[in-house]
């Protein structure tokens, strides 16, 4: 049983799908220090954006933002 206990999840579990989303997109050159955990039955991701010098900061703020909100669901 999982009571709200933090714990990492299994890199292949959540974390692949989350690289793949990020590699995808293209606004996005690179990433690092991903981490990814649980929380009850809530999903946290926590990972450095790197954007090319060229983008404003409004857009990279809009690019991070969507997946911030497009992902506030519970967790199944």
């Amino acid at each position: 049983m999982l009571v709200l206990l933090d714990h990492t999840l299994k890199i292949n579990e959540k974390q692949a799908a989350i690289k793949a989303i990020l590699d995808s997109t293209k606004e996005i050159r690179s990433y690092h220090d991903l981490k990814a955990c649980q929380s009850g039955g809530l999903h946290f991701v926590e990972v450095h954006l790197e954007f090319s010098p060229e983008i404003l900061l409004k857009d990279a703020h809009a690019v991070a933002g969507l997946y911030r909100v497009a992902n506030q669901k519970p967790a199944k």
